[in-house]
């Protein structure tokens, strides 16, 4: 078995990790359940270090449990949503300043590569190596204020804010469009003008969420309910 000479918890740390990402890139859904033996199989342990993770997981807001079900994915509400964004839009224009300042000439090239990355995957229509380049663009801005007080802070939010670029992103025109947005950010950035880049982050932030009430996912996870 997979399983075999592993100890409880490297595999409650499997577990974790698995379910996780499936939970991130909508692998599993929005109030979809979580099969503790499917896990325990995949990972070839027992159920115990499976139901550790799930439990885990569902202290950081990303699973909840039901009496009858057990654990199911997370469905947001729309005021968790709004919320969500609201904190992530005041975060991120507090840390504009913070951007054109301390942003490196590598970080601005690591997010060229970036929007390359994601065109390709829009061509391939890859989902989630989409989900991957939206998340991975706005955590090298984030690393870019070098301020480790901002970093931890929107790190404990990171999570929920991919399940939302997720969400958003499942519409068949919103990654290309995500894309256009990200050149016009890292052209603030270049140009240096935190006007400029502050309007970006509006434009984008605000889009997300009018995306997200428009998304047919939504529609779908509803019926899960």
């Amino acid at each position: 078995m997979a399983g075999q000479g592993k100890n409880k918890k490297n595999l409650r740390l499997e577990a974790y990790k698995l379910v996780k990402e499936r939970i991130l890139f909508l692998e599993l859904k929005p109030g979809e359940k979580v099969f503790e033996n499917v896990i325990a199989e995949t990972l070839g342990s027992s159920r115990t270090p499976v139901r550790e993770a799930l439990f885990a997981l569902e202290n950081e807001g990303l699973l909840e449990f039901d009496l009858k079900l057990g654990h199911i994915v997370k469905l947001f509400s729309g005021k968790d949503v709004e919320q969500y964004i609201g904190i992530r839009k005041a975060l991120e224009l507090y840390a504009a300043p913070l951007v054109i300042k301390g942003i490196t000439s590598e970080q601005i090239i690591a997010l060229k590569k970036n929007i390359q990355a994601a065109e390709k995957c829009v061509r391939e229509n890859e989902l989630k190596g989409c989900i991957r380049c939206e998340t991975e663009f706005h955590e090298i801005i984030y690393k870019s204020t070098d301020s480790n007080i901002f970093y931890k802070t929107i790190s404990g939010l990171m999570d929920k804010f991919q399940i939302i670029r997720a969400i958003v992103l499942f519409g068949s025109d919103a990654p290309a469009l995500s894309i256009r947005q990200h050149e016009i950010i890292l052209q603030a950035i270049i140009e240096k003008d935190i006007g400029k880049l502050e309007q970006a982050i509006l434009l984008h932030i605000d889009s997300a969420l009018e995306r997200y009430r428009r998304s047919p996912a939504v529609a779908l996870f509803e019926r899960r309910k």
